[in-house]
């Protein structure tokens, strides 16, 4: 008996301590998740190649999901896909901003931001005073 709780016990750890990789999470398609694991695990070790390698992959793999999501809702009649389409820049610019603030992801590489730099309302919105 006491054999069979170590082994399920064992399994347990090795089934959380697997899941917590931003590898696996990367393979899942959880790029947000992934991103995290890496950039944390950069900011403590800047050598860790496991991670150099996530934060490589996941970041091209994250920007041309995002990006491709928003194109598709550019040609939609959704009448919520200006909603959509924030969202989807707006994981665009959390993965910008977490990696500007972690120098040795920053060697690896180049994150891109999605703010307008002037914003030109309708005239309908104007702000007059």
């Amino acid at each position: 008996m006491k054999t069979f709780l170590h082994s399920l016990l064992a399994l347990m750890v090795l089934t959380i301590v697997s899941c917590a990789t931003g590898k696996n999470a990367l393979e899942k398609g959880n790029y947000e998740t992934a991103l995290d694991r890496a950039i944390n695990r950069l900011q403590s070790n800047p050598d860790n190649k496991k991670s150099q390698d996530v934060l490589i992959e996941g970041y091209r793999l994250a920007s041309n999901y995002h990006m491709d999501y928003i194109r598709m809702l550019a040609v939609n009649n959704d009448p919520n896909k200006w909603e959509a389409t924030y969202y989807q820049y707006k994981q665009l610019n959390s993965y910008y901003r977490q990696i500007q603030r972690c120098p040795a992801c920053l060697s690896l590489v180049m994150p891109k931001s999605y703010v307008a730099k002037k914003v030109m309302l309708p005239e309908r919105l104007q702000i007059t005073k």
